[in-house]
């Protein structure tokens, strides 16, 4: 119970932090916003191509991802915080390194990996969003997990048949999170203009 209420007194200062830390991080949200959208429009015109490349390149790019992630956890100052940003490397490290070690039978654990990764990043989506809602267009990031876990929900629902559309679903997802990255990248740099 303790814990609890110390975390809830700290909700206000977590989120002016967070929010603070996407202001002065704007440029790098918009930099891998058009990487994100470039490689999603690239994905959704080579939906078979990218299914086949996705298993090692998404494998790698969730092992680093989630080496950052547990690296950087370490330095963040809120318990809460700490153990979201922690947890989330974790899982990110597991799926990249399954896909790595299992490249035969990549297409179908690349299809399970990513409905569970598109379902655990929507609940950290969401659960961000809220965090950072002082910023203007937060509510781009929130959208952003509502349909990664939509897109989790699809993939279950018509499994293994969604192997055939995982190069899509991929394609879709990083355009939109592009997206969202770039529209809360502007928003954070007009918020660090008037201040």
């Amino acid at each position: 119970m303790r814990f609890w209420n110390i975390i809830k007194e700290d909700e206000p200062k977590m989120t002016t932090n967070t929010a603070q830390t996407v202001q002065t991080s704007w440029g790098w949200l918009l930099a891998i916003g058009i990487v994100f959208i470039i490689l999603g429009i690239l994905g959704l015109g080579m939906p078979f191509a990218l299914t086949l490349a996705a298993d090692l390149v998404v494998g790698w790019l969730l092992l680093i991802g989630g080496i950052i992630s547990i690296i950087s956890s370490f330095y963040s100052r809120n318990l809460g915080r700490f153990f979201m940003i922690f947890l989330s490397g974790v899982v990110f490290g597991i799926a990249g390194i399954l896909l790595l070690v299992k490249p035969i039978v990549g297409a179908l654990t690349l299809t399970l990996i990513l409905a569970a990764f598109f379902f655990i990043e929507g609940i950290f989506k969401i659960v961000y969003s809220f965090q950072i809602r002082p910023i203007q267009n937060w509510g781009w990031i929130l959208v952003s997990g509502i349909i990664s876990l939509i897109l989790a929900i699809l993939i279950w629902a018509d499994f293994p048949g969604s192997v055939v559309i995982t190069g899509l679903l991929v394609g879709f997802y990083l355009l939109f999170s592009g997206i969202s990255m770039i529209m809360l990248s502007v928003a954070a740099r007009g918020a660090l203009k008037s201040t």
